[in-house]
């Protein structure tokens, strides 16, 4: 499907510019009437904000409980393994939203509004298990200790930011899909260093665990084709791959309409470490 030129960009460039220059501005998001916007303008690797109101759907995923098959701990830490999303980054790091949902009431049938507060003392980056260690870092560390053992965190869930998606549309646009998230988990060993750092440190590799797939795309089925603008969708089964024996999830969806951005948005509260 052809996509429409920029009329500031038709009037003024076309004498000059290039295919490949064009090829340039798309990647980099420059604006085209219509079409989805490539990022919130206030998420810090948004390139070029668009200054245009628009519309913004937006999911922020929760982990509800888990299990895996293998805890792949051969270090020091026996017999506790710390996983983490590989998307994070780093094994320890990042904050994740302080609440999730409204609060607000609903009629009966409609998604929940339920809101949630969360525990911030933690590590967004980390694939929790159901056990607590605090001495490990600076903050609490949720660790596995054998195969098949269920991470459970009730309907609230634990808030998994890796996911979080928003997408934007012409104010008045379709509404688009928010597609789905495929995620890494991988188990950080720990090095081996003997007294004085004589020899040196031992470090193994940190080992892949498996992945899973959510589908930020429920908000349509279970919310917004249901002509509500929020809410929680109902707890969904992710794709499991690998030593994760499963992952299940739910999303809280809302809308921004007609404004420039959603960072945080109604019932997602910011991003918090411990402290604040």
């Amino acid at each position: 499907m052809s996509t429409p030129s920029h009329p500031r960009l038709t009037r003024r460039l076309r004498p000059r510019i290039s295919l490949a220059l064009l090829a340039v501005l798309a990647l980099v998001g420059w604006h085209v009437p219509g079409a989805y916007a490539i990022c919130d303008p206030d998420e810090p690797d948004c390139p070029f904000p668009d200054p245009d109101p628009r519309d913004f759907y937006c999911a922020y995923p929760v982990l509800t409980d888990m299990s895996i098959t293998n805890i792949h701990e051969s270090g020091p830490a026996l017999p506790f393994a710390y996983m983490y999303f590989k998307s994070a980054g780093a094994p320890k790091t990042g904050e994740y939203a302080d609440y999730l949902g409204t609060g607000l009431s609903t009629p009966a049938g409609a998604p929940p509004q339920t809101r949630y507060d969360y525990d911030n003392n933690a590590w967004a980056s980390n694939f929790k298990g159901p056990i607590p260690l605090t001495l490990e870092s600076s903050r609490t560390q949720w660790e596995w200790s054998n195969t098949l053992q269920t991470s459970a965190w009730g309907p609230e869930g634990t808030p998994y930011k890796y996911g979080k998606v928003c997408k934007a549309v012409s104010v008045g646009g379709t509404r688009p899909d928010l597609g789905y998230t495929t995620e890494s988990v991988y188990e950080d060993d720990e090095c081996v260093c003997p007294p004085w750092d004589l020899p040196p440190c031992v470090c193994n590799p940190d080992d892949y665990v498996g992945k899973f797939r959510i589908y930020q795309s429920r908000c349509e089925t279970d919310v917004w084709s249901r002509g509500y603008t929020k809410g929680w969708t109902n707890v969904r089964s992710a794709v499991v791959w690998d030593d994760i024996n499963h992952v299940r999830y739910r999303l809280w969806c809302h809308t921004c309409p007609n404004t420039t951005s959603c960072a945080t948005g109604p019932g997602v509260g910011p991003d918090r470490g411990p402290g604040w």
